[in-house]
């Protein structure tokens, strides 16, 4: 088959969990036999085409222009491509990952006559709303809430449009879990839900697997070998609850007088500088270390030299690729009852579930693991769970059963 992957958005320099799935997918459907073509945005200035390990890549220039008007923008240079590109290529089906534009350019451009598949990894209108009351929260200037305000109800209403366009006009949607396929039900009704089919994510459990000696992982990362070390590698946003988790840190060193741990967040994002703040004014640098971005290479050594991952998201946790590759590391992971976490956590071990989204429940759990760190460090039993019920390639022949029958 010759397969058009459509990705509204620009391409990161160093992957995310929607990157990573992007690759794992795209290329085991190139070396399953398929001609791949992916399209999407990029910061440079022209537009151009690569091939990247066997992918055709087409980037898009992404226009830099006042945010009004660059979603706008963007889609007419997206039109004026894709009108020229399908004159030039032949596709049997087109997989969507996000519907940034499609309500707009898949009538004209695609003319429906390539079927079209949706891939559903999160409602953007559901994380819009939630991240913005997060953000009104923390904001106490009123112009600044405004302008939160006005750019909230902009993005939300273009987007649940957006979304629900796209999901009609697919043939099939594919849902990475349970949850997702859920929150399709209820926001866009039994219609929709009933063409949806949930397919889950994989894991490279060759990439990312239990060290051979964890103290010499610790010593080359220049962690201490006999301290407990939690792990939490996360896009720094509100929705990713990182406040609760310094919160319930306190909670730990405060009431249950355990401070024989650090804790260790790795990424990027807007809550940086206040976690920063947090850390300093509420005395938790011998216990917390924020260490920015991680690349991937160092990301499988610190799975490597911890001994839990904690997943603290307050809501919409669509699927966290992060807790499959911790599992397939040998790390238990302690995850809030959010989102898509459950549908993962509950059959492997109930206990690695928080009783709810709060710094208490988090904290209740960190000292759980602490008094049972022996029992809970098995690492055989994580990593076999996943290569039975997360593999790759078991996932990416079910879609491709799906891109076939459409």
């Amino acid at each position: 088959m010759n397969i058009l992957v459509y990705y509204p958005h620009t391409k990161k320099e160093h992957a995310g969990g929607l990157e990573t799935y992007l690759h794992e997918y795209t290329q085991r459907l190139m070396r399953m036999g398929h001609e791949v073509h992916l399209v999407c945005f990029t910061t440079k200035d022209k537009s151009y085409d690569t091939t990247e390990v066997g992918i055709f890549f087409h980037y898009v220039s992404d226009p830099s222009t006042f945010p009004v008007y660059k979603h706008f923008a963007k889609l007419y240079k997206l039109r004026r491509f894709l009108s020229e590109f399908l004159k030039q290529h032949d596709f049997d089906v087109a997989n969507v990952h996000g519907s940034g534009g499609l309500d707009l350019l898949y009538p004209k451009t695609f003319s429906n006559r390539i079927p079209l598949i949706y891939f559903f990894h999160a409602s953007h209108p559901l994380e819009l709303r939630f991240d913005y009351v997060k953000k009104k929260a923390l904001e106490h200037n009123m112009l600044k809430r405004a302008m939160l305000l006005l750019r909230y109800l902009f993005n939300a209403m273009r987007f649940r449009y957006s979304e629900r366009r796209a999901l009609r006009l697919a043939r099939t949607i594919i849902a990475d879990s349970p949850f997702d396929r859920h929150q399709i039900r209820t926001i866009y009704g039994s219609d929709i839900d009933r063409k949806t089919s949930v397919i889950p994510i994989g894991v490279d459990t060759e990439m990312f697997h239990p060290p051979e000696d964890k103290n010499h992982v610790r010593r080359t990362l220049g962690l201490p070998g006999d301290r407990t070390l939690l792990l939490c590698v996360r896009r720094l946003a509100p929705r990713m609850g990182l406040l609760n988790l310094l919160e319930a840190v306190e909670i730990v060193l405060e009431r249950h007088h355990r401070g024989d741990f650090i804790l260790l967040i790795g990424g990027r994002g807007e809550l940086e500088g206040r976690l920063r703040t947090v850390v300093t004014d509420r005395n938790l640098t011998n216990n917390v270390r924020l260490l920015g971005f991680v690349e991937q290479t160092e990301l499988v050594k610190l799975y490597q030299a911890a001994d839990v991952f904690i997943l603290p998201s307050e809501d919409l946790e669509g699927f966290g690729i992060v807790t499959l590759e911790a599992l397939a590391s040998g790390l238990p992971v302690i995850g809030t009852p959010a989102g898509a976490t459950p549908d993962i956590l509950k059959p492997l071990d109930p206990d690695l579930l928080t009783a709810d989204v709060t710094p208490e429940a988090i904290a209740e759990k960190v000292v759980f693991f602490l008094e049972n760190k022996e029992r809970l460090s098995t690492p055989d039993r994580y990593r076999d769970y996943v290569k039975k019920k997360y593999n790759w390639d078991h996932s990416v022949k079910q879609i491709e059963q799906v891109l076939l029958k459409a």
